[in-house]
């Protein structure tokens, strides 16, 4: 079978389906924050009173929406990496018209710095350290 060279409404299909990524990408973001928030405040107000099973209870939940959105936006990430690299790889040489990704970011440690990445990580270790403090500072 002859290999398929992409065409200019290939480039709008994969424009739309990276954007679709994009959007799916920031709601995640946006719940991530919402509910990690809210958690933080509710670990606040029940730091000094609540049991350590609470503080526990409300750490493991922040830990596991700081973890599922990690995973969900790496793979959101993957994806668009991969629409890219897809049309990259089957684009015509005659072709001069824009990208089908606004920035393509090569290098991992930039990578890792992505508030996609970087704030569902940060959120897993703040998780675990409110753990570690709750452990040894209590008797």
């Amino acid at each position: 079978m002859p290999e398929r060279f992409a065409t200019e409404d290939d480039a709008k299909t994969i424009r739309e389906m990276i954007w679709h990524e994009d959007a799916v990408l920031n709601t995640r973001l946006s719940w991530c924050a919402t509910i990690e928030g809210l958690l933080m405040a509710a670990l606040a107000f029940g730091w000094e009173k609540a049991p350590s099973a609470l503080v526990y209870t409300v750490a493991a939940a922040g830990f596991v929406v700081g973890a599922s959105t990690l995973y969900a936006t790496r793979t959101a990430v993957e994806t668009m990496r991969e629409l890219s690299g897809w049309w990259t790889d089957h684009s015509i040489e005659s072709y001069r018209g824009p990208d089908v990704i606004g920035h393509r970011v090569e290098r991992w440690k930039w990578k890792m710095l992505r508030p996609s990445l970087a704030l569902p990580s940060v959120f897993v270790l703040l998780w675990c350290c409110v753990v570690i403090v709750r452990l040894t500072s209590r008797p």
